[in-house]
């Protein structure tokens, strides 16, 4: 018989899963889990390359549900905080595992208005460009 912390297990994993493969579709060449003592809020760190071969490590938040997304849902504000003041571009998914919806958005433009980018073609385009392109930030 199926237990609460089976499913909730279950549903975390195919989240991690299906963030894997969109960031790989991203270009990824490396993207490992993060086996922590304390829950830091980052899920795993994703490995690309620029055309010149020099490396790009963002850090990823997923966060894996069987409802459907709002697209102006986000984590706890404390856990977003934290996360923007990272000195690695954090990237926020939110993974409908029961559709396989992906929903996205930088640490450092969440906001509680903040409208989630849905991954679709055009979308997932736009993120492989600022994967690459990254903003600069100065650190505290």
């Amino acid at each position: 018989m199926k237990t609460q912390d089976d499913k909730a297990w279950y549903i975390g994993r195919r989240g991690e899963l299906l963030a894997e493969e969109f960031l790989l579709e991203l270009g990824a060449t490396y993207v490992g889990a993060l086996q922590q003592p304390h829950d830091s809020g980052l899920d795993c760190i994703a490995l690309f390359a620029k055309d010149d071969g020099t490396p790009i490590v963002i850090a990823v938040q997923v966060k894996a549900t069987e409802q459907d997304i709002n697209v102006r849902s986000l984590l706890p504000p404390s856990l977003v905080q934290r996360l923007q003041h990272t000195n690695v571009p954090v990237l926020i998914l939110l993974v409908n595992v029961k559709h396989n919806d992906i929903y996205f958005t930088w640490a450092s433009d969440a906001r509680p208005t903040t409208r989630l980018r849905q991954a679709t073609p055009e979308e997932k385009a736009v993120l492989k460009q600022e994967i690459h392109n990254p903003r600069v930030k100065v650190l505290d």
